[in-house]
């Protein structure tokens, strides 16, 4: 679909004149004809490109999901499969960085790892290709240095907001390392909903130092997640697509996790 919209600035002011404005969604149907300059030029790069793309990685014993429910606050659990995996290839990417916990934004995961691929090699294959179409966004990771207090304060940050109308969830919760375990507990208010935070299953305290790594997205405040900015000691690793194609490499044959690293209290 694209989005045409049409508006007026008050010169004087440089304000949006808000009775102005007008957007009109058009629908993107497909059904012209193709041009076949166009046509030609892009059939040129997927063939040069296959060879890349089609390169195998390793393999995966089920589906892998990033997918979350969020139709009902009973039913919606945050934490995916495929955000534990993620989260875990960011920490071994960034253990040369002094790395111990990882978190990673859950809308920079773009699709699920299927097991039944869509590429020529067979069920459970995972391609370069489809690990590039799970995080195509070339963010690199970096490692920088919180008290337990900031890394609370970074939890606190989550949003978990029900629609009293709808009963759906409007959520942002990052996806954790198998290091890291904490309770989010959703019937508290806001600012004092994250509790029993544990580093490798030791409780983590306020004075601590705990090296966390995270793309440079996320660093840089990225989703509202401001508390990441508060550091500046900077170690910067690999691209996060590395980072995710080096450890379904090294780890194959991958299976889901139970995704149980956040204790929900709904």
């Amino acid at each position: 679909m694209l989005t045409q919209i049409d508006l007026q600035i008050d010169k004087r002011t440089r304000d949006v004149i808000r009775s102005s404005v007008k957007a009109d969604n058009k629908v993107v149907t497909r059904t012209v004809t193709p041009d076949p300059q166009v046509e030609a030029q892009v059939q040129t790069w997927k063939t040069r490109s296959a060879e890349v793309a089609d390169r195998k990685l390793g393999t995966i014993t089920a589906d892998i999901s990033n997918v979350v429910n969020n139709t009902s606050a009973a039913t919606t659990k945050p934490e995916t499969p495929l955000g534990d995996l993620i989260a875990d290839s960011q920490l071994e990417a960034a253990k040369a960085g002094g790395a111990e916990i990882a978190l990673m934004n859950p809308g920079g995961i773009r699709t699920s790892l299927t097991y039944a691929q869509k590429g020529s090699e067979g069920d459970g294959v995972v391609t370069y290709g489809e690990a590039f179409e799970v995080q195509p966004f070339s963010n690199i990771v970096q490692v920088r240095t919180y008290t337990g207090a900031q890394l609370k304060a970074l939890l606190e940050q989550q949003v978990w907001t029900p629609n009293p109308a709808t009963g759906a969830i409007s959520h942002r919760i990052l996806q954790v390392s198998s290091s890291l375990t904490y309770t989010f507990d959703t019937t508290k208010p806001v600012g004092s909903r994250v509790s029993d935070i544990k580093l490798n299953g030791t409780p983590v305290t306020d004075t601590q130092s705990i090296k966390i790594a995270a793309n440079n997205f996320l660093m840089g405040g990225g989703d509202g997640f401001s508390v990441f900015t508060q550091s500046s000691d900077t170690w910067s690793g690999p691209i996060d697509l590395d980072a995710f194609t080096a450890y379904l490499s090294a780890r194959s044959p991958i299976s889901p996790s139970p995704a149980d690293r956040i204790t929900f209290v709904k």
